[in-house]
């Protein structure tokens, strides 16, 4: 079973800091643009679903540990879906291994 270890709020900025200091012009570019793709996403699932641009960035941070890209597009369309049918949840949404 893996641990998760929650980290000080110092330790999370110098861990982000490192990462950044660390990274090449181009994967900062591919960064910014990837970011700036996956806003525009949000923004519109947040126009279709009727919800804020803040609710589904919020559903994909809670969503995407351990997941790639196209398993939390499907897992947010998932959770959108249901909320608009406010039926009982019958679907699964991966995060981590089981």
């Amino acid at each position: 079973m893996s641990t998760i270890v929650i980290s000080s709020p110092r330790t999370l900025r110098s861990n982000i800091w490192r990462g950044v200091l660390s990274a090449s012009e181009q994967e900062i570019r591919d960064g910014m643009d990837f970011y700036l793709g996956a806003h525009g996403l949000c923004r519109m699932f947040a126009r279709i679903f009727s919800v804020s641009v803040s609710c589904v960035a919020g559903i994909y941070a809670a969503l995407s540990p351990m997941n790639g890209w196209d398993t939390n597009v499907a897992n947010v369309l998932d959770v959108l879906r249901f909320e608009r049918r406010r039926r009982q949840w019958k679907g699964t949404v991966l995060t981590y291994p089981a």
